[in-house]
């Protein structure tokens, strides 16, 4: 046998495996998060933005 389990062992297998399951959820958090309010939107043209308007029924002001 390659690798023999012991009481020390089992505690690092144990706190890897916590660790790795809240860094794994900590990361969904962030991009669920990250999502809902983003910094950075779409660029639109002045012109893409008067079509979508127009076509919404919006009033349009140029």
């Amino acid at each position: 046998m390659l690798f023999k389990w012991g009481q020390g062992d089992q505690t690092l297998f144990r706190s890897f495996f916590i660790l790795t399951a809240l860094v794994t959820w900590m990361f969904w958090v962030l991009c669920y998060f990250s999502q809902m309010n983003p910094l950075i939107g779409p660029k639109l043209e002045k012109k893409a933005i008067l079509i979508i308007a127009k076509n919404w029924g919006h009033e349009v002001r140029t």
